[in-house]
Order: structure tokens, then C-alpha cells, then sequence
């Protein structure tokens, strides 16, 4: 998300996005997906060792959905005045990410 907001010329400067991300974006991401974590674990697994294994396997991908959303939808800021960044998406920004 850094590197994008870098590249499209988002916030102050490096150090204060930098800031940003380590102080709010991270602590927002850690408590939401380690809800959503334990959440989808209780609801899927079971007693068996097997369903406890699926319940994690479940949990990890329901993180990696919502991190991947959060990222995509924060990393490419519609608001970017840089023509880098035509719709607030860089260049390099991989097509098969959603934004």
C-alpha cells in the first residue's frame, strides 16, 4: 500500500505515510482480521481433528479475501492528482487485483 501511495504521490511525504500505515492501517487490519479469524474458526471447525484443520484453512482464507479488498481499496486512492496515476491506479498496479 506504501509503495502505491508513493508512486501516486498520496499524503505528505514517506515518513508520514509511513506513519499512517504503521499506526492505524496495521492495528485496523491486525483486530480485523483476527476477529474474522477466530469468528469463521468457531463457526467452521468442529471437534475432529479434520474439521478443526478445515476451520483454519477457512479462517485463513476469509483474512486473505478481506486483506486483499482492504489493500486494493486503500492502495489506489481515487483522489490522486498525479497523471502517473490515471484513476488512482499506478501503472505497475498487476490487473488481476480488483482496485
Amino acid at each position: 500500500m506504501g509503495h502505491g501511495w508513493a508512486a501516486c504521490d498520496v499524503g505528505v511525504n514517506a515518513g508520514a505515510n509511513s506513519g499512517t500505515l504503521l499506526f492505524f492501517v496495521l492495528p485496523f487490519l491486525w483486530v480485523v482480521n483476527t476477529f474474522l479469524f477466530g469468528l469463521v474458526f468457531a463457526v467452521v471447525s468442529g471437534s475432529t481433528r479434520r474439521q478443526k484443520l478445515l476451520g483454519v484453512l477457512a479462517g485463513l482464507a476469509a483474512v486473505v479475501v478481506v486483506a486483499w479488498f482492504i489493500f486494493a481499496w486503500q492502495g489506489t486512492p481515487a483522489d490522486s492528482p498525479d497523471p502517473r496515476c490515471p484513476g488512482g491506479v499506478p501503472t505497475w498496479w498487476p490487473s488481476w487485483i480488483p482496485t
